[in-house]
């Protein structure tokens, strides 16, 4: 601790300062908050031998601020004291506490210790100051003054203040403002740059005060104890990105749920097992359709094409965020159920997962969704190559009936129109 002193010169007492025991002429002060408390500091008269002047209880010291020949930035807001500014003397020793110094922020100026212990009508401090140059013997003190911090604002005198409770600010401030209230319904603001969201919601970085609403609400716990994150923290099992995506071990379920993954062997069976019940009943829809193409009564191909059209428009439709009314969502929400069975059944996600171990601790992991893009843009092509083998094989062991047939044509447009 810094620890201000009175050293005594022959029959002179004089100020001046030691830190950490050595003796120094000039002291500074840095990084010191405008409008902030300074550190305590500690005075003591000295005699010449070194020793505290203990039977002094009756002098004061007296702290004031240079007000001349100030910097530019110190000039713009003129530097002054608030709080004690005289201090009683104790057995030889003052106590400097609760004063604080005001400024604009970044300026550099002194403040300087006075004692009435000191006479400097003898003789010997006359001739002390003398051969110091010194025109008296007050110790000044270099005060420097950072720049307002975020999480502070500055105000009309110059002063860095904490924001206070259910208001924040993110931005570092270099001329006077003010905080930014709080938007109580989405965040919760504990003073200075400390915002974070509330349950159900979710915050993209440190620096941003946007809060966007969480896909799936549970997911997303807010700023909770004991780590206060202010991205917000996520339900066991969710990560990312809104809390949207799953975390290792975990798959999409329904409307952004994640749910345990099933065993990996019983994953990737039933995975083989949808794969092939998907390409025999698209041979089977293909042979069918060729079959019946002759049969002019045969309309079950037509409406099956027409079911299927219509679930996939309603799928499509419900994914769009539009201010639909409760029924029409009550709708969706049923037909949504059957696209979203095959998730519940199997995963994709999970057959992923189970290959990156570290998926979670990579750097620059991939994320799952690009996979799932890959494997749902690579599926119907080789379906189509599927079927289109199956077709030619078809179409050449049966070659020279398709030749003989007037409706050759017709076929071969209704096979291009499946593929």
């Amino acid at each position: 601790m810094m620890k201000l002193q009175l050293i005594k010169s022959e029959d002179t007492r004089q100020l001046d300062f030691y830190n950490l025991e050595q003796i120094s002429n000039k002291q500074e002060v840095s990084s010191q908050q405008s409008g902030g408390s300074l550190p305590i500091i500690y005075i003591a008269l000295i005699d010449k031998y070194g020793q505290i002047v203990g039977n002094d209880f009756s002098s004061k010291v007296r702290i004031s601020i240079q007000t001349q020949n100030l910097d530019e930035k110190a000039s713009k807001y003129q530097p002054f004291i608030e709080g004690n500014t005289d201090f009683q003397t104790l057995g030889g020793i003052s106590v400097i506490q609760n004063v604080f110094v005001t400024s604009n922020p970044g300026s550099k100026f002194y403040v300087s210790f006075s004692t009435d212990g000191i006479d400097l009508s003898k003789q010997s401090n006359k001739e002390y100051m003398k051969q110091s140059s010194k025109e008296n013997l007050d110790f000044k003190l270099d005060i420097q003054l950072r720049e307002c911090n975020v999480g502070e604002y500055f105000t009309s005198a110059g002063k860095c203040l904490v924001c206070s409770d259910n208001q924040y600010s993110l931005v570092k401030m270099t001329q006077p403002g003010s905080c930014e209230i709080c938007e109580s319904e989405k965040a919760q603001c504990l003073g200075g740059a400390n915002i974070g969201p509330l349950p159900g919601y979710w915050r993209k970085s440190n620096t941003t005060k946007n809060i966007e609403k969480c896909l799936f609400q549970p997911a997303c716990l807010g700023m909770v104890a004991p780590t206060f994150n202010q991205l917000g923290d996520c339900q066991e099992g969710y990560r990312g990105i809104l809390c949207a995506d799953c975390s290792h071990g975990y798959s999409r379920d329904n409307d952004y749920q994640c749910k345990y993954c099933p065993e990996h062997w019983a994953n990737i069976l039933r995975l083989l097992a949808i794969f092939i019940g998907v390409v025999f009943l698209i041979v089977f829809m293909v042979r069918s359709t060729l079959n019946g193409a002759k049969d002019s009564n045969n309309v079950t191909s037509i409406y099956i094409k027409i079911l299927l059209n219509h679930f996939q428009l309603l799928l499509i439709t419900s994914s769009f965020d539009f201010s639909w009314s409760q029924e029409i969502l009550q709708f969706f929400g049923v037909t949504s159920q059957v696209g979203e069975v095959s998730t519940q059944v199997f995963s994709i996600d999970c057959f992923i997962n189970s290959n990156n171990q570290d998926y979670e601790k990579s750097s620059d992991s991939k994320r799952i969704y690009f996979f799932r893009l890959i494997i749902i843009a690579v599926f119907p092509l080789v379906l189509t190559v599927i079927c289109f083998l199956f077709c030619t094989r078809f179409m050449i062991l049966n070659a020279k009936r398709l030749m003989e047939n007037q409706d050759f044509k017709m076929i071969q447009k209704l096979f291009v129109g499946i593929t």
